[in-house]
């Protein structure tokens, strides 16, 4: 009994645990076990030999399950299994050990999953440098490659803060796996494709890149799309820029519609919307051409000014529409050529200016009819326009009736013409031509004033 004796003594005896790591710790119970172990073998001829041996058996079967949770880094596991012990036993001594391990444990867990965190803030900042850097998807896959190789790695063992560190790799790869169709359209030189991709990403995908990085990639990928460059790097934007370099007039837009026709028929994505909205935007070129050739130029002067579709070229085709419709606007009124409107200038502001421009030569009949144009193609709206027209017209029939010898009718239109309204009336002449009625044909004035007149 005396060997039964020390044993019990040893069972008994407080474990020295604390201060050790958990490794030792474990170690220690490992060796209560095994005294344990040693109790259970000599038999159950005591009641508290059938003790120890009771308490043997449970402490083996959990010790077995704790070392296998802890070799395997769960270490949510672990505690669940050290509680689940813990609640079990009834030897205060190992709840004092399972209790020292528990601490142990956590601790551990703690410092663990706070260094894992650093090193996935770590692996993701650098990802998103290299991200950022990247010009080709190849590049961007190897980026996710490394993402994917820590999380299945050295993130599998399971536990909580594990799952919730894997979650956050698995965003980021979701991200870059997006990140490479961007780069891909950016690539084939797509960059509308490039755009919209980057847009969806923003609005579906949560990002490890930061709003600056996003937002200079989408101001360089605008860039490339509207530049000179960005609308010719791929072969169909080539061939499209090329085509488009030769409409010089109005007559060369149906060819140009012919081969915007064919490229739409086997293109996809950036280059058949291109070719799609080119071909429409020359077919109403076309239309407005065969107009003025056929004479048809009120259909072409009132034809609505802007670009129903637009593209990189839609300044291009909007100044041959104006050139025709200036064109129509010489032709229909039997006017000289009119010139091209300014840089930017529009083609209602365009006959106003040519309007000012005919009244400080007092060019009469000209100011008259630029100024009914105007009146047309802004819808007839302005009544100070409707005014200074009206003027323009009283005056030149004043002129006519004083050629004719109809002195009266002659001083009432002049009259008329003084009593209207706006920059562009020609008063001065008017005035000057009542001064030299009334000096010649005095008869010629009413008492009472000669308006009313005709309108």
């Amino acid at each position: 009994m005396k060997n039964l004796s020390l044993l019990v003594l040893a069972l008994l005896f407080p474990f020295a645990l604390l201060g050790q790591d958990l490794d030792s710790k474990l170690q220690s119970l490992q060796k209560v076990g095994e005294e344990f172990a040693a109790a259970s073998a000599m038999g159950s001829a005591s009641e508290s030999l059938r003790a120890i041996a009771g308490e043997y058996r449970d402490f083996s079967s959990n010790f077995s399950s704790l070392q296998s949770c802890v070799q395997d880094g769960n270490y949510d596991q672990s505690i669940r299994v050290l509680q689940r012990w813990l609640a079990r036993t009834k030897n205060a001594q190992v709840k004092t050990a399972l209790t020292d391990i528990l601490a142990a444990l956590k601790k551990e867990q703690e410092a663990r999953a706070a260094q894992t965190a650093a090193r996935v803030d770590e692996l993701l900042k650098t990802a998103a440098t290299q991200l950022v850097a990247a010009k080709a998807p190849e590049q961007a896959a190897k980026v996710q490659t490394q993402i994917e190789e820590f999380r299945d790695y050295e993130l599998n063992t399971g536990d909580r803060a594990s799952r919730v560190l894997s979650e956050r790799l698995n965003r980021a790869v979701n991200f870059i796996n997006n990140w490479q169709q961007v780069l891909a359209s950016e690539q084939a030189g797509d960059f509308s494709s490039a755009l919209q991709s980057l847009n969806n990403l923003r609005r579906n995908s949560s990002s490890f890149l930061d709003s600056a990085a996003l937002s200079a990639k989408y101001q360089t990928l605008l860039e490339a799309l509207m530049s000179p460059s960005g609308k010719d790097s791929t072969p169909i934007s080539r061939i499209i820029a090329q085509t488009m370099a030769k409409v010089k007039s109005p007559a060369d837009a149906a060819s140009a519609t012919a081969v915007m026709s064919d490229i739409s028929s086997f293109t996809s994505g950036s280059e058949n919307r291109l070719a799609n909205t080119l071909q429409n935007s020359l077919g109403e070129l076309v239309r407005l051409n065969n107009d003025f050739e056929s004479g048809a130029y009120a259909r072409v002067i009132n034809q609505s000014g802007g670009n129903s579709y637009f593209s990189p070229y839609s300044a291009q085709i909007e100044r041959l529409k104006e050139s025709l419709r200036i064109k129509s606007v010489a032709a229909a009124n039997d006017l000289p050529e009119l010139g091209l409107p300014k840089e930017g200038e529009g083609f209602p502001s365009f006959i106003r200016r040519m309007a000012v421009e005919a009244f400080e030569k007092n060019d009469w009949q000209r100011v008259y009819t630029l100024l009914a144009v105007y009146s047309s193609v802004t819808g007839g709206g302005c009544a100070r326009t409707a005014d200074m027209r009206e003027s323009v017209a009283a005056f030149l029939a004043g002129q006519q009736l004083e050629q004719a010898g109809q002195f009266g009718d002659a001083v009432a239109h002049y009259s008329s013409c003084i009593a209207h309204l706006g920059k562009l009336v020609p008063r001065a002449e008017a005035a000057a031509a009542l001064t030299r009625l009334r000096k010649d044909h005095p008869d010629a004035f009413s008492p009472t004033g000669n308006i009313p007149v005709l309108k």
